[in-house]
């Protein structure tokens, strides 16, 4: 296909529950229904080509996670203030010499009869770029045949290049700051000799392409050499998507940025960014707000056509980049494609990142008589081709990170979520482990002969030479759940403790019916129905209370639900404790989705219970998810045997203190 009709389009079959691979493509993570086929298509921008038709399936999860509960990129935050200025910053970058008057393009067409006047003459008047532009969204002079003249700030052609085209930007700006200075000249199938810090004068068609002002060549002209205009500075947060739309087409500097997603880094060399630190999901942070980190993000593309491309950018020397690393400053070209603003750097060797999220190589250590952990295993499946591994060289590879995972975590007890329901593969995760470890280290309590209808379930590992699993385990026999809470009662030096390991409802495979209650009402889809699991794991809890005659239970898990919502705010006002608020908030999350991270996995006690300590390991949340088991995309070299993108949640750990 070509530059011209590479429009992007999605192509999903749903199986009825999650499959693999990516439906939110597309720098947009669309809202999937659960329909049989879905074709999509997305609006796209400047000659972006990352493809055409894309795989069905979905990334990690979505009927199990928070994958497709809203828009990934928000709307655009609406404010009434003024636009402000650009100022300029940094040095030009140099000029490039080539033959004065010299025609350019090959097989461009000539104007004919009508052409614009003084369409070769370089020095004569031509249609200043920032009239082309224009002050709003859209240029005024679409389908209007013009002339501009002006210096190459950006060249993107060729087989590593993704936009088919090239930058130019008025050596002298105007003094409307509403206005760009900078415009995209799309080349079509041919390649344009030009180099950056060359002016040309170029003849051809404005046009708005998705959203995005360009110019599609007739003919191009070299005028000699110039200094290349110093990047303007655009400054983060935005008070109005306008700031950005003057810049369009612009060179521009920005700095002191963070990194705050990774999802597509693997597939389309995307990094988000954003100013002031990470984000934040806003129901997990109340300091912030939804509209606040639409203004704060842009994205940093890596200019390079296609998908799956290696070698991957902007990674460190550990073959990683991390959310939280830092990006001190960058020179880009800004233009707007597949609904957003994002950043190509003229020179991506030069974009180097700061390791401020250092990875641990073993969790902080949490103190106490008896430790609890809390990990989803991201469709932990032996039965291949199902929601997990399609082979059994993927299954090794997903079972090989858990398991290093597991016997780093090194707790006393272990609740698992989103593992098949299946007593074969609980089994052969517990024997995985202990095969790892050289012993016996783990067994699977004792469990009931019913553990729901659904795929996935919870279950319950412990060490046999800390614990005595007593024999009441209990499964909650309540329909409002689909994977019900698991319990099993134990014994630790003649103290007795019961835990209950959860998996509520996930946000994902919405309702058809905008009215119905389970609708996204702003807290995701099935927000009544996890509020309702809420209240019938309280209910539970106190049955277990009764039947153990004892108080103390620990409630670990994945509740599907942000920290300041219905379902967490439930159980608290049920009478248990929250224990993940006393993580500090900087490290107070355990998932990220459309950059803003927040808080899925919890640990929670009865009030009589002392607790000693309480962490989240950060080892899978804020790494690329090019990193896990998967092989039909990801890089050959990227995958290593360790813990890290071993799952999309990060595990938790609780210390409690029985004998005190």
């Amino acid at each position: 296909m070509s530059h011209r009709s590479r429009s992007k389009y999605l192509l999903s079959l749903s199986t009825g529950g999650a499959s693999r691979g990516d439906v939110a493509p597309l720098r947009v993570r669309a809202r999937l229904a659960e329909a049989a086929v879905l074709v999509v298509f997305l609006s796209m921008g400047c000659r972006s080509t990352h493809g055409a038709l894309f795989e069905g399936g979905v990334g990690g999860q979505v009927d199990e996670g928070v994958r497709s509960h809203e828009p990934v990129w928000g709307g655009w935050a609406n404010a009434d203030a003024a636009p402000g200025s650009g100022s300029s910053a940094g040095q030009g970058l140099g000029g490039a010499t080539a033959g004065h008057g010299e025609l350019r393009g090959g097989g461009l067409d000539g104007l004919g009869e009508g052409g614009a006047r003084g369409e070769s003459a370089c020095g004569e008047p031509a249609t200043p770029i920032y009239a082309v532009q224009g002050p709003g969204a859209q240029s005024p002079l679409v389908d209007q045949r013009v002339v501009i003249e002006g210096i190459v700030v950006g060249d993107f052609q060729g087989s590593a290049a993704e936009l088919g085209g090239f930058f130019v930007q008025n050596e002298a700006p105007d003094d409307d700051v509403q206005t760009s200075e900078g415009v995209f000249v799309y080349a079509g199938e041919e390649t344009i000799q030009v180099a950056v810090g060359e002016r040309v004068r170029v003849t051809g068609v404005v046009k708005e392409y998705f959203g995005c002002t360009e110019i599609v060549a007739e003919k191009v002209v070299d005028c000699g050499s110039a200094p290349v205009p110093a990047p303007t500075l655009v400054s983060l947060p935005y008070r109005t998507p306008a700031e950005l739309e003057a810049r369009e087409g612009m060179l521009v500097q920005l700095r002191d940025l963070t990194v705050t997603d990774t999802y597509d880094l693997g597939r389309y060399g995307e990094v988000l960014l954003s100013a002031g630190g990470r984000l934040m999901h806003p129901r997990s942070d109340a300091s912030t707000t939804g509209e606040q980190n639409v203004r704060r993000r842009i994205v940093l593309d890596d200019a390079r056509e296609g998908q799956y491309l290696t070698p991957v950018p902007y990674l460190g020397s550990d073959g990683t980049l991390r959310l939280g690393d830092t990006l001190k400053e960058v020179v880009a070209v800004i233009h707007f494609g597949f609904g957003q603003y994002r950043l190509e750097p003229v020179e991506p060797d030069q974009v180097h990142f700061s390791r401020e999220n250092a990875r641990e190589a073993t969790p902080p250590v949490v103190s106490g008589d008896v430790r609890i952990g809390s990990l989803n295993v991201l469709n932990y499946f032996t039965t291949l081709g199902e929601r997990g591994a399609h082979t059994e060289a993927e299954l090794g590879r997903q079972r090989t990170k858990l398991v290093r995972a597991v016997l780093a975590m090194d707790v006393d007890v272990l609740g698992l979520m989103e593992i098949e329901n299946a007593p074969e593969t609980v089994n052969d995760f517990v024997r995985s482990v202990n095969l790892a470890a050289g012993r016996e280290l783990y067994a699977m309590a004792p469990e009931p002969s019913w553990l729901g209808s659904d795929a996935i379930r919870t279950a319950i590992l412990y060490k046999p030479s800390r614990l005595d699993a007593l024999q009441l385990s209990a499964v909650a026999a309540d329909p409002v759940f689909e994977r019900p809470p698991l319990a099993q009662n134990f014994s630790f030096e003649g103290q007795q403790f019961s835990v209950v390991v959860h998996h509520f409802k996930s946000k994902g495979s919405c309702p058809k019916d905008a009215d119905d209650e389970n609708a996204d009402l702003g807290q995701g889809c099935w927000n009544a129905l996890r509020l309702q699991q809420a209240q019938g794991l309280l209910s539970f809890i106190e049955q277990l209370q009764v039947e153990t005659s004892d108080q103390d239970v620990v409630v670990v898990g994945d509740l599907n639900s942000y920290l300041n919502e219905d379902p967490v705010q439930a159980l608290e006002q049920g009478g248990l404790v929250n224990h993940m608020r006393q993580v500090p908030q900087q490290a107070r999350y355990s998932y990220v989705f459309g950059g803003e991270a927040g808080l899925l996995d919890y640990a929670m006690t009865t009030p009589q219970i002392a607790v000693a300590g309480i962490t989240v390991w950060h080892i899978n949340a804020d790494e690329p998810r090019f990193l896990d088991y998967n092989q039909e995309h990801n890089p050959p070299a990227a995958y290593k045997p360790d813990a890290y993108r071993s799952s999309d949640h990060d595990p938790v750990i609780l210390g409690l203190s029985l004998l005190d």
